[in-house]
């Protein structure tokens, strides 16, 4: 009796051999898919290096304007001369003359060889030349014949000025609109007192402003 050949026995190595070949194949397409996507394609990494701004942290400056020193002084207007200046709130004002305006501290009295003075003065001259204020200073130190006077030009409210310190008093001349500011204070002979009264004075001189 004849046997028929078993087809099934004979087709089961070649299916797995298939199988395993076409698993290869996916296998290694896959990898090269993936090594394509992450080293050439959109997956790739791209190293970046953070570069970190340092923060620049603007310190307040110190302007000639010290506005946190003298938020409580008084204010001086003189619309006559066209100027305003600020003073400590417990200084006193002597306005009798407008063209000398004094300003002392309340209960303190100053003086030099016995006479009694204002610790700091504004002086105004309407018929002053036509000169700046640094040729004014220059020959004040011209026309001294003692001590070594120091002029030094400077700029008060956006104004060219000049300042003149000797042996006598510390000033500061402006000339604007042919009129001529002296802002000056006595050399008292005692530092203490100079210490304190210029102090009050630069700080005086911050607050000057011309109104017209």
């Amino acid at each position: 009796m004849n046997q028929e050949p078993n087809m099934g026995m004979q087709s089961k190595p070649a299916v797995s051999k298939w199988l395993w070949i076409s698993l290869i194949i996916v296998i290694v397409l896959a990898a090269g898919f993936a090594a394509w996507y992450y080293l050439s394609g959109p997956g790739k990494t791209v190293a970046t290096t953070e570069t970190t701004t340092p923060t620049t942290t603007t310190m307040p400056t110190t302007t000639t304007a010290a506005t946190s020193t003298t938020a409580d002084w008084k204010t001086y207007t003189d619309k006559t001369f066209g100027y305003s200046v600020k003073y400590p709130a417990n200084w006193l004002v002597n306005s009798t003359n407008p063209r000398q305006i004094e300003f002392r501290e309340n209960g303190k009295t100053y003086s030099i060889e016995e006479s009694d003075i204002y610790a700091i003065v504004i002086a105004i001259d309407d018929k002053v030349q036509a000169k700046t204020a640094l040729e004014l200073a220059n020959e004040r130190k011209a026309n001294m014949t003692v001590g070594a006077p120091v002029v030094t030009e400077t700029i008060v409210d956006n104004v060219k000025a000049a300042q003149i310190q000797d042996y006598l008093q510390k000033s500061m001349i402006i000339v604007n609109s042919n009129k001529r500011y002296d802002i000056v204070t006595p050399n008292f002979g005692v530092e203490e007192i100079n210490k304190g009264v210029q102090k009050v004075y630069d700080q005086m001189i911050s607050t000057f402003r011309f109104t017209k």
